[in-house]
């Protein structure tokens, strides 16, 4: 039952834009997997992972309320995900790849009126993200100053201030010093 979900990530692997039969194919694998009843393991995870990428993917082909409600759709799967990874430490691993993941399909809710949708995961990605940093400025650290960002201004939408100002506070403690870059106009 694990290699429907194995193959379904490797088509979703496939270089974009990723076709429309691919789409179609790793949705299949997926809903073969869920119809097994498999118990909660890490590849029920992998699969709404699959699932919230197939989701984006549409997204990206649709416009307008359609689009928005596929969108939404992703965002919940990762929530689940989320939660899931959060309850159980053995799925910890899953983490870093789930944030970026999320990190992509949420970004068109960043910009928009919409991110308010985003309020109840952010907390959850980041505390997750901080088991993975490192003292390096990697990627893992760049998503998570992003992730952070989006973080303060949805707390800043629901008037707490104070907590975007904490948040802000403990992003300035993991930028390297030579990396802050303060200009004035």
């Amino acid at each position: 039952p694990d290699l429907y979900v194995l193959t379904a990530e490797r088509l979703l692997e496939l270089p974009p834009p990723l076709q429309k039969h691919i789409l179609q194919k790793s949705e299949s694998m997926i809903r073969m997997y869920n119809r097994l009843q498999e118990p909660e393991n890490q590849f029920r995870i992998r699969s709404r992972i699959c699932q919230a990428i197939i989701d984006s993917q549409r997204a990206k082909q649709l416009r307008g309320i359609e689009a928005a409600e596929l969108n939404l759709k992703a965002v919940d799967n990762l929530y689940r995900c989320f939660q899931q990874i959060q309850a159980n430490n053995l799925y910890l691993p899953l983490a870093l790849r789930t944030s970026f993941i999320f990190y992509q399909i949420a970004s068109p809710f960043f910009i928009t009126v919409h991110r308010h949708y985003l309020a109840n995961i952010t907390p959850i990605v980041l505390s997750l993200l901080e088991t993975h940093l490192t003292k390096q400025f990697d990627s893992t650290l760049r998503l998570y100053i992003a992730i952070s960002l989006l973080h303060c201004c949805i707390l800043d939408d629901f008037s707490k201030s104070d907590e975007a100002v904490k948040q802000m506070m403990k992003i300035f403690t993991l930028v390297p010093t030579d990396l802050i870059q303060l200009r004035y106009s």
